[in-house]
């Protein structure tokens, strides 16, 4: 028998307590990591609108949304960023993923960008910590 090659219980029960180590090191970091980027992508998404949305109001004294509206949109009040025309003006390169795939009366999607009454780019939902 000593001439057959192969590993034996030991060397495959060393292996597998060291992979079971890595594993428990690497799990718990890798999940920081998705939860920042959310934040990050969040941030950035929230940064880019409001540039954008303060050069189109710079040069056109009014937002770009549905008449110029600003505030918490409603069934009467459409003050949700019109991504599309800031793409047609050239105030963004291309629309966020997460640009208003919110729909406030159903209460589905992920976010919807408005400009509230102060200018500001806001997202409905407010963020939580989960986002595209």
């Amino acid at each position: 028998m000593r001439g057959q090659k192969g590993f034996t219980l030991i060397e495959i029960l060393i292996v597998l307590a060291l992979m079971a180590v890595l594993a428990a090191i690497v799990i718990p970091n890798v999940q920081g990591f998705l939860g920042r980027g959310k934040d990050d992508s969040y941030k950035v998404d929230k940064k880019t609108l409001q540039a954008a949305v303060d050069g189109y109001y710079t040069k056109n004294s009014a937002y770009p949304t549905t008449a110029g509206a600003t505030g918490l949109p409603t069934g009467g009040n459409n003050s949700y960023v019109v991504t599309a025309t800031l793409v047609t003006d050239k105030y963004l390169n291309d629309t966020p993923s997460s640009a208003n795939s919110y729909n406030n009366a159903s209460g589905t999607g992920t976010y919807g960008w408005y400009v509230d009454s102060s200018g500001r780019v806001q997202s409905i939902p407010t963020y939580t910590g989960a986002y595209p």
